[in-house]
């Protein structure tokens, strides 16, 4: 197993400060960072923003923060459905689904890729749609 700073290595001793590596392109983020009341930090990247004009949810990248060089198994992508659950992607693959409690980094992650997307109800009622 490769440490962090042999991996990063690999990248010409990037710093995640400067942006990533995804999919062999490199990625100038514009981060913002969430620690955790137990000392972990994540950063999000704000222009990774990606939000599902139906109502159906919000992806965005994060990195988990060990040490200043880039290390690749540090990026996440979380999934929300702007309604308290979230599933993350990574090299492992895909999470179950979960729930997020209020004060947890997921939950302060969705606040941040949620903000303004419609919900489900509001797409269908600008369609016209109507139920009972």
């Amino acid at each position: 197993m490769q440490t962090a700073e042999a991996r990063s290595l690999q990248f010409g001793g990037l710093r995640w400060k400067d942006g990533y590596v995804d999919n062999g392109h490199f990625i100038r983020a514009v981060w913002q960072t969430i620690e955790a009341d137990y000392g972990a930090v994540y950063a999000v990247d704000l222009k990774s923003i990606v939000q599902d004009a139906k109502g159906g949810g919000a992806t965005v990248g994060a990195y988990v923060v060990e040490g200043e060089l880039f290390d690749p198994n540090g990026l996440r992508s979380f999934i929300f459905d702007c309604a308290g659950h979230f599933q993350i992607f990574s090299g492992a693959g895909f999470s179950p689904m979960r729930y997020a409690p209020a004060r947890s980094i997921a939950a302060q992650i969705g606040i941040l890729a949620c903000t303004g997307v419609k919900s489900r109800c509001d797409v269908a009622r600008e369609s016209g749609l109507t139920w009972n």
